[in-house]
Parts: structure tokens; sequence; C-alpha cells
């Protein structure tokens, strides 16, 4: 059994909790659909080809200042944040060390705002997060549960890997990975706020708040709703002018762009089960970005897509495979 499983067993599992194999995705991929050892065949996979298997995200949580402040005694807190890149100098993530944990072990806190199905996290916020605890330049996550909001969650680290868990059960599990995928010529910005009038809104309540592709009234999600590019189907497309940045939020912007780009009408209520990111370069608040995406064919329930994040000189700064389930 490879790293990732030996790390996965030694986990503690109650008497009447179901395997972690078992935890997937909020029951709607079995073992068969998103396991831990499915890899990528043959060559790098470009617009257009089939994928036999995805994966996809890579960044880290922003560290340009650590604060550390005490929480309780003989324990302390490290409240992650990016003020050099985000005007309002934004809390992205809570992680803390309790003294009574052993090394290797933290806890990280999402707040609501990054929510995207109403009731637990943006999938690719929070891949982003779970992967700044894997020192790699690409960084595979599978994400086994919907991530909770707003209460403490353990982060296992283990021979460079990492696994979230919400108690006994595993959120997720990050490690290095490859991302194998070309990203397309580069969609200016003109062109990819030209495929926003084609967007197609969250049908299911469910989505509609969504960090990344959502509408909120408080008007503190990244609104990136992609659509249709003209003459350059079945690329998908979204401008994004950056306000808080950081890795996870990157992670983030080319999340859910996926989810049109696979064909699901109105994002439909498919859920991001594997991501694998390279982050090539972080965006400053206030540039004007083009989050793009396209369908990589798929498999039974799984859905493959690519995306990537463009500045406006046609900078590449990001990019990612993903798979995509649709429930039973």
């Amino acid at each position: 059994m490879d790293r990732a499983g030996d790390l996965l067993h030694a986990l503690p599992s109650g008497p009447d909790e179901p395997r972690p194999q078992k935890q997937v995705l909020g029951r709607v991929s079995g073992d068969d659909e998103l396991g831990e050892d499915d890899e990528v065949r043959g060559g790098r996979a470009r617009v257009g080809e089939r994928v036999e298997d995805a994966v996809a995200v890579a960044g880290q949580v922003a560290d340009d200042r650590v604060q550390l402040r005490e929480r309780e005694p003989q324990s302390f807190r490290l409240t992650v944040t990016n003020p050099s890149l985000s005007p309002s100098g934004a809390i992205h993530a809570i992680v803390t060390a309790p003294a009574w944990k052993t090394a290797g072990e933290m806890e990280v806190t999402i707040a609501r705002r990054f929510r995207g199905p109403l009731a637990s996290a943006n999938g690719g916020y929070a891949c982003g997060v779970l992967a700044g605890f894997v020192d790699a330049d690409e960084v595979e996550v599978t994400l086994r549960l919907p991530p909770p909001l707003e209460r403490p969650l353990e982060v296992r680290r283990d021979d460079g890997r990492a696994v979230l868990l919400d108690g006994e059960a595993v959120v997720a599990e990050a490690r290095p990975g490859s991302v194998e995928v070309d990203a397309p010529a580069p969609v200016p910005f003109a062109a990819a706020a030209d495929a926003v009038l084609r967007h197609v809104p969250a049908v299911s309540p469910l989505f509609r708040e969504c960090f990344v592709c959502g509408t909120r009234d408080e008007d503190d999600g990244l609104e990136i709703h992609a659509g249709p590019v003209v003459g350059r189907e079945p690329l998908h497309a979204a401008s994004w002018r950056v306000r808080d940045s950081s890795p996870e939020i990157v992670w983030a912007a080319i999340d859910c762009p996926g989810a049109y780009a696979v064909g699901a009408a109105g994002r439909g209520e498919i859920m991001l089960g594997r991501m694998t990111t390279r982050i090539e370069r972080i965006p400053e608040p206030g540039e004007a970005c083009a989050a793009v995406a396209w369908p990589l064919g798929e498999d039974g329930r799984k859905l493959f897509a690519g995306t990537a994040l463009f500045a406006e000189d046609g900078q590449l700064l990001a990019v990612a495979r993903q798979v995509w389930i649709e429930p039973r």
C-alpha cells in the first residue's frame, strides 16, 4: 500500500464509523469512482481530449504575515492573513496549534464567507487551504466529505501529505501531484467579459450564494460567472477583477468554471471530487484576469475538466485538472 493509503488507514476510526474510503464527498461517489490510486495515463491532456482520470489543486495558505496571539494557556493561534495582497486585510483562514497536539498536527477553521453550497465550504477554496500544508509546486487534493464551516478541523501531516479531519471523519486528503494538462491559448479579458453575457446562473438554490460563482447581497464573493467563448466552444471563460488575493482564492477562482464547462446547465448539482493545481503567480489586487475552463471527457458519473487563470497580458497564472461527480 502506498503512503497515502498508510496515512488514511492510520487515522482513528470508531467501531460504528464507516471506513474513511466510504466517506466520499457526501456519499455521492464510491471507492470505484474516486480511488486514491487514480492516476493519469499517457501524455498531457489538451482541450477536447478525453482523460481517464483527473486530479487538481495547488497553492499554499497565505503566509505573508503570520500573527501569533494567545488562545488559551499553553496553546497559540496563528491567524493567517495576506495584508499585502488584500486591501481589506481579510482573514482567509485561522490555523491553530493547541499545545496537546503532536508535531505535524494543527487545526483550521473556514469562515462562512467561503461557502460553496449553503452549508459547506467551496470545494476549490477548501482544497487550497489544505494544499498549503503540502510542500510541492503541484498538489492533488481529494474531497471525501463536504468541508464544514465555522468549526475547527484537524490537519494531520505525514511524509509530505496532509489529511483534513472533522472528528474522526476524513474530509479531504492532499499530496504532491501532477497536473498533466496543457492550458489553451489565453482568452483576452474582453472576450472573457463577453462570455459572461452567456453565463447561465446556478439553478439550484444550493449554489446561489457560492463564494465563486454565486451572487451575494454583501458583495463578498468572487462572482466568476463563466460562459461559452464564441468561436472557441466548448471553452468557457469569465472575467475577474481581483480584490482579495491569496493562493487559496486562486484555487477557488479556477474551481467553479469547470462545473460549467463539463456541460452542467445552470451549474447543475455536480460536486468537486478532486482538483490538482499548479500556481505560477498570485495576481495582485486590481489585476484583470480571465478564468477559463474546458471539458476533458467523462467516465460514468465522473466528469473531467481543465481550468486555468490568465493575466490580462496572457501570462498563465494557474492551471488545474478536476474531477466532478454527478449525484446518484
